[in-house]
C-alpha cells in the first residue's frame, strides 16, 4: 500500500489530521464561524492580524487604513504573495475558504517533501520522512519544548498553520528549492522557458510575500549558475 500509493496516504493523513483538529472546535465551543477561525488562528500565533488584509485583498483595496476617521491614504503594503490564496477561497467561498485553505496547505506541505525526499529515497522512506517532519512542530508543542531556545524556530517556522508564515510563504519556498533540485539533478535541461518560468513566479510570490526568502531562492541560483 505504502509503495503504490504514497499520494493517497498524504490525502488520507491530511484529511484525518484536518477533521480531527476542526472537528474538537466544532464540537466543543458553541460560538460563530468567524470566532472559531479567529480562536483556531490564535493556536498558531498571531494569523488572525492579517486577516484584514485576506478580506480588502479580495476586494481588491488597497487603501484601506483600518480605521473609520482615517481616510484618503496611499496604497498599503500588503504581503499578497503568501495571502492571495486565503483571499481567493475567502472570495469563492467566504469564511469557509479559510478553514479550506488549511487543508489544501497541509496536502501540499507533504506532497512537495514527498517529492523532495523521493529525489534521494525510496517511497517508503519519503512519505515516512515527510510525516515526520510535518509531525516536528506538533510533537514540540505536546512535550512543551516549543519555547526552548533553537527548538522554538523548529516549532514555528518548518510548518504551521499561521497566516501568513510560514503558511503558504514556507509553502512557496520549499517548492522553490524542489525545482531547484530538479534542475541541479538535470543540468542539461536548465535553460527551458517553462522552467524559467515557474520559478519567476515563485520568486515573484516569495518577493511579495516574504522577502527573507525571495533573498535566498536568488542567492541559490545565483551561486548555482556562477
Amino acid at each position: 500500500m505504502l509503495k503504490n500509493k504514497p499520494i493517497l496516504l498524504i490525502f488520507f493523513f491530511s484529511s484525518a489530521y484536518f477533521l480531527f483538529t476542526w472537528a474538537f472546535s466544532f464540537y466543543l465551543y458553541e460560538e460563530d464561524l468567524l470566532s472559531k477561525i479567529i480562536h483556531e488562528s490564535t493556536l498558531h500565533g498571531d494569523g488572525a492580524n492579517y486577516f484584514p488584509f485576506i478580506k480588502y485583498l479580495s476586494t481588491l483595496n488597497f487603501n484601506n487604513s483600518f480605521d473609520p476617521f482615517v481616510s484618503g491614504l496611499k496604497n498599503v503594503a500588503i504581503p499578497y504573495g503568501s495571502l492571495f490564496m486565503h483571499a481567493i477561497f475567502y472570495k469563492l467561498f467566504g469564511l469557509y475558504g479559510l478553514i479550506i485553505v488549511n487543508y489544501i496547505a497541509i496536502v501540499l506541505f507533504l506532497i512537495i517533501f514527498y517529492k523532495i525526499f523521493n529525489l534521494y529515497f525510496s517511497q517508503n522512506t519519503s512519505l515516512i520522512a515527510s510525516l515526520i517532519l510535518f509531525t516536528i512542530p506538533i510533537s514540540l508543542n505536546l512535550l512543551s519544548l516549543d519555547n526552548v531556545k533553537y527548538l522554538q524556530v523548529l516549532s514555528s517556522d518548518i510548518f504551521t498553520l499561521r497566516t501568513h508564515r510560514p503558511i503558504f510563504s514556507s509553502i512557496i519556498f520549499y517548492l522553490f528549492i524542489y525545482m531547484f533540485l530538479l534542475i541541479e539533478r538535470s543540468k542539461k535541461k536548465i535553460f527551458s522557458k517553462k522552467l524559467f518560468f515557474l520559478l519567476g513566479i515563485l520568486f515573484g510570490l516569495s518577493f511579495v510575500g516574504f522577502y527573507y526568502f525571495a533573498v535566498i531562492e536568488f542567492l541559490f541560483l545565483s551561486l548555482f549558475f556562477l
